[in-house]
């Protein structure tokens, strides 16, 4: 199970209205009522996890086509003609 998963659950089983996760504090869940906090900090680490499972992937630079051969007049320029 993805750690992210973890909090989700949490969140939605005890009807929680929002979760704070601060490096080196013990998470926040935020109720109508008020707020509560977990037992224990969470570390860095985990907040880093988090945010990496949550996260889209990174995306790549589009690939440029590679230049013609020299023989040829060069594909990847835009040449004027006069």
């Amino acid at each position: 199970m993805l750690r992210i998963d973890f909090y989700v659950q949490h969140l939605v089983r005890h009807g929680a209205t929002g979760i704070e996760l601060v490096s080196g504090n013990p998470v926040k869940f935020h109720f109508p009522t008020g707020e509560r906090l977990s037992n224990k900090p969470i570390d860095h680490a985990q907040v880093a996890q988090l945010v990496q499972e949550a996260a889209p992937p990174p995306r790549r630079p589009a690939r440029s086509r590679p230049c013609a051969p020299p023989a040829r007049p060069s594909s990847c320029t835009t040449r004027r003609r006069a």
